[in-house]
């Protein structure tokens, strides 16, 4: 695991903790998104398939 994937992770897992204290949905798209998913213009963005997946999460996230 890189390093960048290692303080993602540990990111998530502070917000994923503050979210259940304070009984806050939490749409956690690292485990949905990819590089396949992100604008070939910047490679940070998400592209359409990556704005339909955010999109889809939140839609599931919220029932």
């Amino acid at each position: 695991m890189n390093f960048t994937d290692q303080k993602i992770k540990e990111f998530n897992a502070a917000t994923t903790e503050v979210a259940r204290q304070n009984d806050l949905i939490l749409v956690d798209l690292y485990k949905v998104l990819s590089s396949e998913e992100t604008s070939d213009y910047d490679c940070l963005h998400p592209n359409i398939a990556g704005q339909e997946k955010i999109a889809q999460e939140f839609i599931e996230n919220l029932r």
